[in-house]
């Protein structure tokens, strides 16, 4: 089977990504080792071997949602884009008590900041609203104006206006969207959770 694909971002060659086929299954292949991101390739998912661009892929390039990283990051690494992250299936844990350090000075700041926004107005609803997702966008601007930045690999919006399903507030993307927030988080990086919704409102 051919796929055609472009080498995500901060991919490269001899690393694995996971690629969703049509059919909705995943397929982990191997980067040719000259790749590099951005880069338009044909794979034969069985060999992992390029083939010509001429052949009748199963996938073409623009019809794939998104290829899923699946190299394992750096400590602290922030470079992972949304639409490429993996989240891990969901565990609930049992709640436990640790106690808290006091009298210890403040990590120094690293500089890294990440912030995830959420904002359900429920249109089609039999009763919808304007406010959360102007609230969202009111965050963001914030924000922005205290040095986050509304890119990919550091700012995710989820709203309910959307047409591009990655980027709705479902329950599967709302949890994996808090694995992304902390994903290589270390002492000292910012990080901001904001739950626009018509019960209430979560900041933090």
């Amino acid at each position: 089977e051919t796929v055609q694909i472009t080498v995500p971002p901060g991919c490269k060659g001899g690393q694995q990504i996971r690629l969703r086929m049509p059919a909705g299954n995943l397929v982990d292949i191997i980067l040719p080792n000259s790749a590099y991101p951005g880069q338009k390739l044909s794979l034969d998912v069985r060999t992992n071997k390029p083939v010509a661009r001429h052949g009748s892929p199963a996938l073409s390039s623009d019809s794939i949602p998104y290829a899923l990283e699946t190299a394992p990051q750096g400590k602290g690494d922030s470079s992972v884009p949304w639409q490429y992250f993996r989240g891990r299936p969901y565990i609930p844990v049992g709640l436990g008590l640790r106690p808290a350090l006091t009298g210890q000075p403040p990590p120094k700041r690293t500089g890294r900041k990440r912030a995830v926004l959420i904002g359900l107005n429920y249109p089609g609803s039999r009763a919808p609203l304007k406010g959360c997702i102007n609230d969202v966008m009111k965050m963001k601007g914030f924000l922005q104006r205290h040095g986050y930045v509304d890119s990919p690999e550091s700012m995710l919006t989820l709203t309910d206006d959307q047409r591009d399903p990655i980027y709705l507030p479902s329950r599967q993307n709302i949890i994996n969207a808090m694995q992304w927030l902390v994903e290589g988080a270390e002492p000292g990086d910012s990080l901001f959770f904001s739950f626009q919704w018509p019960r209430g409102t979560g900041n933090g």
